[in-house]
């Protein structure tokens, strides 16, 4: 009988659709990137995001490692450095910002 309703659960329910990853986003409008200052807020919202991001979603965009909060944050802290177009990951490099992104993510 629980069999049965199980059963009847899953076909109720229907075929599973594959969901879009999720996206996170940083913002970085108004902030000069060749400023120290600012390359270190936006380091701040970078390490923040991805650490309310990853309390999220560790286990869809690591499922290797779900248990290791630390490995999804470096990874989309990383992708969120390498969204900025060039000119402006040059500027946040120059102005030391992944120092103090790095320190913040240890």
């Amino acid at each position: 009988m629980l069999t049965a309703t199980l059963i009847a659960a899953v076909l109720a329910a229907g075929p599973v659709e594959p969901r879009d990853p999720p996206v996170m986003q940083v913002r970085a409008a108004g902030l000069d990137l060749s400023d120290g200052r600012h390359a270190a807020l936006f380091a701040d919202r970078v390490v923040e995001q991805s650490r309310r991001f990853c309390a999220q979603h560790v286990e869809r965009i690591t499922p290797e490692h779900p248990a290791n909060p630390r490995f999804c944050e470096r990874g989309m802290a990383e992708a969120a450095v390498r969204a900025l177009p060039e000119a402006h990951r040059q500027r946040f490099v120059a102005a030391g910002g992944p120092g103090r992104l790095y320190r913040l993510l240890r």
